[in-house]
């Protein structure tokens, strides 16, 4: 199969807008350097199939394949170069594609006229067949979700290309901003371009005075290392873009209690795989719980097998947990019981408070109870302090 330069899908990691967002720029980069005009791309957003209806009867060949919303896809890609400019395809969740709908565009795509039309695909996973095909033809280009240990040299790099003079320090309130959500920083870095002096700390914090979102688990890696200072600013982050609706402050707690049963569970293990164990035990008991009605042997097989599936789907979280314990001999008995003692007290507690009283108390409630877990968290884990 000939290779095609002009095809280029990007993938890019799910529940990151950041990431999402510099995908579908890359991915319209690739059509406008292809020599597609802007107004010569057609956008088209792949919709999971439920709910969604069936194309219209005694449509011909390939185009009775595609969903009413994708039918333009057929004249699109088999268009020819002798009219018009050349088009661009921009191919939007191409993971939702039907299973035939995909092996139907890869059949388009192996006869496409590069120089009639290019196509960028954005997707948070390629269907088989499809990433085969376009690694065949194209290019396949893997965009990963940016750590905070990554995102210094990432804008150390972005900040030389654009000819800024930022410092280590200046660079972290732009993280203290924007968190890792590499769209807004690239944003960001474009606004300060037209300052010809070093850019500063204050400057970012006088010009930028939006608060980026958190993840939790970053709350909880300030928590494990015992900095109250640090916690209670990405709690306040994580609060400040809250809606009503999403119930943040019950997630942070779900996750609050989840991590701490985890890590009780890793201290008292006489090993790695009885902790392993020990958690599929829980996970299967908690489901357990929830199933409707008495289950026969079959139902409760599988089950199992779902527990088994969920353990090792979260076996880097695991491993973390595991590396970071206190055994129980590692210090007396009675202190580490105290310390679990308290911790499981805090987040009760807190739990209680929210559902008693308004939202305008939940803020504080969590800010006390997050600094009072990063001290009584050394008492069963151990963390690095940043």
């Amino acid at each position: 199969m000939e290779r095609v330069s002009d095809v280029l899908a990007v993938v890019i990691p799910r529940g990151s807008p950041g990431e999402r967002e510099e995908g579908l720029e890359t991915a319209r980069g690739h059509l406008r350097g292809a020599g597609v005009e802007e107004a010569q791309i057609v956008r088209m957003d792949v919709l999971p199939s439920r709910g969604q209806s069936s194309p219209p009867p005694g449509m011909p060949e390939q185009q009775g394949v595609f969903r009413p919303d994708l039918l333009e896809v057929v004249p699109l890609l088999q268009s020819s170069s002798l009219f018009g400019q050349k088009q661009g395809m921009l191919l939007v969740d191409a993971h939702n594609l039907l299973a035939a709908e995909s092996r139907a565009l890869c059949e388009m795509l192996a006869a496409l006229d590069p120089t009639a039309v290019s196509v960028a695909i954005v997707a948070e996973r390629l269907p088989k067949d499809l990433s085969k095909t376009v690694q065949e033809i194209g290019e396949v280009k893997r965009l990963r979700q940016m750590w905070e240990n990554q995102v210094h040299g990432w804008l150390d790099r972005q900040s030389k290309e654009k000819g800024l003079r930022m410092s280590y320090r200046s660079r972290s309130a732009l993280v203290q901003r924007f968190g890792t959500d590499r769209a807004a920083l690239r944003r960001a870095l474009e606004q300060l371009q037209g300052e010809n002096r070093p850019i500063t700390a204050a400057m970012i914090t006088e010009r930028f005075r939006n608060r980026p979102d958190q993840p939790v688990f970053r709350i909880l890696d300030e928590i494990l290392a015992g900095n109250a200072e640090a916690a209670l600013r990405r709690v306040g982050d994580y609060l400040a873009n809250a809606r009503s609706s999403d119930g943040r402050p019950y997630i942070l707690l779900g996750t609050l209690e989840s991590d701490l049963r985890l890590r009780l569970m890793a201290s008292q293990a006489r090993d790695k795989e009885h902790f392993l164990r020990m958690e599929e035990e829980g996970v299967f008991s908690r489901m357990l719980e929830s199933a409707p009605g008495p289950l026969d042997e079959k139902a409760e097989k599988r089950l199992r097998s779902t527990a088994r599936s969920r353990v090792r789907s979260s076996r880097r979280r695991n491993d973390r947990i595991w590396n970071q314990r206190r055994p129980l001999n590692a210090v007396s008995g009675r202190q580490q019981v105290r310390a679990a003692e308290r911790a499981l007290s805090l987040v009760v507690q807190a739990d209680r408070t929210l559902k008693l009283f308004p939202a305008p108390l939940h803020q504080p409630v969590l800010e006390r109870t997050v600094v009072e877990l990063c001290g009584v968290y050394q008492g069963f884990a151990k963390g690095r302090r940043r």
